[in-house]
């Protein structure tokens, strides 16, 4: 008797707007070149049980993993757990296998796996760039910021999946879940859920917040301090029951202490938001000195919601600064006439 997957095929997002792309596609893989340990990914093609066949590639750390099993076999199908690109036409490209999830033993091209394994199916969750009567378009973006000095690489910028058919009343910037299924090449649209990013306040039970070292004047420390005393009241933002996450960009210098391992940086945004967040000393200097080597910048501090303390102050967790070069563009002259 054939087993369904040993895990669940989509795992509940860790936050409503988690980003995220994709599937489980069932079939043998084929090397185009034996595996060699420094490549860092093998690339070939993904045969699939109906025929279709899809340029594949699957890192080698996970090759490794596999062929250490006895029982894995490169003549065999299999149901992968996949990431996934799609062209305008909503085909299937760039197709990345992640883990083998089927028994190894069980399934074969004349006997696929179940419905229930998630076969043929991908799970998009992305904010809409554009949709009508044939398409939707989603746009992803990294849920982890990008290293420093990384910003820029392509494995870091957003990207685009478009799905054949049609999604009435939906309006760019909204965050969708998109549930699809596969048709030879093709990604179709089966269900959508609109996701509700009303944010919600409830009440947290006493928490201890330890009080860091800071750059800020003496009646930004005065507030922190306040903050630490009062925490055990402050309110927690939350969204369907998970912290959200916040950036506010900030083009003022922090002017950083000599010594201690942790500052708070406290910044202002639109609409008169002021965030505030501790930060490795040491971290935030490396962000400093490229500020510094910059001759305009913008920088950016994200993290996640905690609380709101007693002054209004927004707090946040897990927090870090991104600095940003401001290129300026060249504006030619025109000669007098």
């Amino acid at each position: 008797m054939s087993q369904s997957v040993i895990e669940p095929p989509f795992k509940p997002p860790q936050s409503p707007t988690q980003f995220s792309a994709i599937g489980y596609l069932f079939g043998q893989f084929e090397t185009v070149l034996p595996a060699d340990e420094h490549q860092s990914k093998l690339k070939g093609s993904l045969q699939l049980f109906d025929g279709t066949k899809l340029p594949a590639r699957v890192g080698f750390t996970v090759w490794q993993r596999l062929s250490s099993k006895g029982n894995f076999n490169l003549d065999n199908a299999y149901l992968w757990r996949v990431y996934f690109r799609t062209t305008k036409e909503s085909k299937l490209c760039q197709i990345q296998l992640i883990k083998c999830v089927s028994p190894l033993e069980n399934y074969s091209s004349d006997n696929p796996p179940p419905p229930q394994t998630g076969l043929d199916q991908f799970q998009i969750r992305g904010r809409i760039l554009d949709t009508d009567e044939q398409k939707v378009v989603i746009r992803l973006e990294r849920n982890e910021t990008p290293p420093p000095g990384q910003e820029k690489q392509s494995r870091w910028q957003p990207f685009l999946i478009t799905v054949s058919g049609s999604l009435p009343g939906a309006e760019k910037g909204q965050f969708w879940e998109l549930l699809c299924i596969r048709k030879g090449e093709e990604v179709v649209l089966k269900q959508a859920n609109l996701i509700d990013e009303t944010i919600a306040v409830t009440q947290t039970s006493p928490t201890s917040v330890q009080t860091s070292a800071t750059n800020q004047s003496k009646n930004s420390s005065s507030k922190s301090s306040k903050t630490s005393t009062d925490s055990t009241s402050s309110p927690v933002i939350m969204i369907n029951g998970r912290q959200p996450e916040m950036t506010v960009k900030f083009t003022t210098r922090p002017n950083l202490p000599e010594q201690g391992k942790t500052v708070t940086l406290e910044v202002s945004g639109e609409g008169g938001i002021t965030v505030r967040a501790s930060l490795n000393r040491k971290t935030l200097k490396k962000q400093v000195e490229k500020m510094d080597s910059f001759a305009d910048w913008i920088a950016a501090l994200s993290g996640k919601v905690a609380r709101i303390g007693s002054d209004g102050v927004v707090e946040l967790e897990g927090a870090g600064v991104t600095v940003f070069e401001k290129k300026t563009q060249k504006v030619e002259e025109k000669p007098d006439a």
